[in-house]
């Protein structure tokens, strides 16, 4: 099956995309981010961009920062989840910190869960390679 990147890099009313982009020939890192969640600080935007819905705006972010690497690692967060956690009183612009989307596998390192990391993007050839390791993945339209 093919699958089109264009499905993978945009947010919709389902989900919010976000993009984090690195080196395809650091296969140990990107094998990590892919069984473990991606490490961030405790905002996701600190590592990843935030995907716009409209498709355009959405390619034009997803064509940028090719210094950055040549592999794109898609974050899919449930929009449900990530605006009750917006929402939260104590919520303070670190979405990572949530017990439901993150967690602190080393006690030190903000890391996204790795249920929301759904798919790598070969920058050259905009192949998807779905995480072979997310168990429950399912791709949210």
């Amino acid at each position: 099956m093919i699958l089109n990147y264009e499905d993978f890099i945009v947010s919709t009313e389902k989900h919010c995309t976000f993009l984090h982009r690195t080196f395809r020939q650091d296969s140990k890192s990107l094998d990590n981010i892919l069984r473990q969640g991606l490490e961030s600080g405790p905002n996701i935007q600190s590592t990843a961009t935030w995907q716009p819905r409209e498709l355009e705006p959405a390619k034009n972010m997803y064509g940028l920062g090719n210094a950055h690497g040549d592999t794109v690692v898609v974050i899919q967060i449930p929009r449900q989840l990530f605006e009750k956690v917006r929402a939260d009183p104590e919520y303070r612009g670190e979405e990572v910190l949530h017990e439901d989307i993150g967690y602190l596998p080393d006690g030190r390192n903000f890391t996204v869960k790795p249920e929301f990391v759904t798919a790598t993007i070969d920058k050259k050839t905009n192949e998807v390679k779905l995480n072979p390791y997310h168990k429950k993945w399912e791709q949210i339209e």
